[in-house]
Parts: structure tokens; C-alpha cells; sequence
């Protein structure tokens, strides 16, 4: 095949080439094209002057043009396949709003919870046997046979601590706190989930 002939081809195959590129990846198209436009617009201008006004070119020249352009048909493909890919698989992961994180296994414990305005409602908590084929409500109890005492600013204080019940299949758990300090504990716990995003990665079902 003759090198100017080979110069029509890829200089006809460019042109399709670029415009489906375009219509299915435009950011990428532009960006490339911006990065590598002037290196890219010389060689083909060159091309097709001397398609249009034949001139006696050195054979180096000739072999060094028709190789830019089947590099630059080569890098379109390449944004094309990239565009295809995206398109089929490498969508954006969905962003879970945190308003939907109502339930989770905290301390041991299922616990369930809701919002108002947008802020954790601190009077909505509820225990739950974390174990999957039960879920039962937990029923929770002082434990006085665990009683500590503490020494606070103004005397000592008797703290008892709680335990919960599965009365479905036996599960227990017990805490070293009572039932407020637990319960702010677990809040904490629910808003450091949320804000480091964990909570989507705990929402979203693991892949066998």
C-alpha cells in the first residue's frame, strides 16, 4: 500500500472515529483534545496539505505523518473503549443518605432508631437479638447483683448496671453502664458511622 494512500485511509477513519468518541464521552473527548490538540492538529494539517497540493516530501516524513495518524485513530479508539466500559459498568456508586440508616449491630446489640428534623431522636432506641434468625425484641433488666459503686463530686453514687434478654432464643448481653450512659454511647457510636460514611458500607449488601 502507498504511503499516500495510507494517509487517506487513517485521515478517513479519524473522522468517524472522533465523532462517535465525542457523542458517547464528550469530557473526555474535550479533555484530550485539550491536552494534546496542538500535537494532534500539526501533524494532520500537514497531512491534508499535502493531500491537497501534492509536494515531494523525504520517505522519513511521509512514514512519520502516516504513523501519527493511525496514533491518533489508535488513541480514539482507546477514549471509545474507555466511553463503552463507563457506560456498561463504571457507574457511579449511589450515595445512601444517612436519614435511611435506621438500624444496625452496635456493642452486640441490633438496635433501631429513627430521626426528626434530620438529627438522631434521642427518645427512639430500641434493642434487638442480633442474631438473624431471631431478631426478637430484647428485654432489658438491672443487673443489682452487679451494683457499683462510684465516687462523684458531691458523694457517692450507686450505678447499676444492665443486661439484655432474648426471651425467644436465649441470647444475652451485658453492659458495665446504665441504661442513659449506654444509650449515649450508642448514639455516638450511630453519628461516628455517619459521619465517616461507614454507615454506607454497612447498608450495602456484601457480594458472595
Amino acid at each position: 500500500m502507498k504511503l499516500e494512500k495510507a494517509s487517506w485511509i487513517a485521515a478517513i477513519l479519524a473522522i468517524p472515529v472522533a465523532f462517535f468518541v465525542w457523542y458517547f464521552k464528550p469530557d473526555d473527548f474535550n479533555s484530550f483534545f485539550k491536552s494534546l490538540g496542538k500535537l494532534i492538529c500539526t501533524p494532520f494539517s500537514m497531512v491534508f496539505n499535502w493531500l491537497t497540493h501534492p509536494i515531494t516530501w523525504p520517505v522519513w516524513a511521509l512514514i512519520l505523518l502516516a504513523i501519527s495518524g493511525l496514533a491518533i485513530v489508535a488513541g480514539l479508539f482507546y477514549l471509545f473503549s474507555r466511553a463503552s466500559e463507563a457506560s456498561e459498568g463504571g457507574a457511579r456508586p449511589i450515595q445512601i443518605d444517612p436519614l435511611d440508616y435506621r438500624t444496625d449491630e452496635i456493642f452486640g446489640v441490633q438496635w433501631t432508631w429513627s430521626f426528626v428534623y434530620g438529627k438522631l431522636n434521642e427518645n427512639d432506641l430500641s434493642a434487638f437479638c442480633p442474631r438473624q434468625n431471631c431478631m426478637c425484641r430484647l428485654t432489658m433488666k438491672e443487673d443489682q447483683q452487679r451494683m457499683q459503686v462510684r465516687q462523684g463530686g458531691f458523694g457517692a453514687d450507686l450505678l447499676f448496671p444492665i443486661s439484655f434478654t432474648c426471651s425467644n432464643c436465649g441470647y444475652s448481653r451485658e453492659f458495665d453502664s446504665n441504661w442513659k450512659q449506654l444509650k449515649h454511647s450508642v448514639f455516638i457510636e450511630i453519628e461516628r458511622r455517619i459521619r465517616t460514611g461507614e454507615f454506607q458500607q454497612r447498608m450495602t449488601p456484601h457480594k458472595s
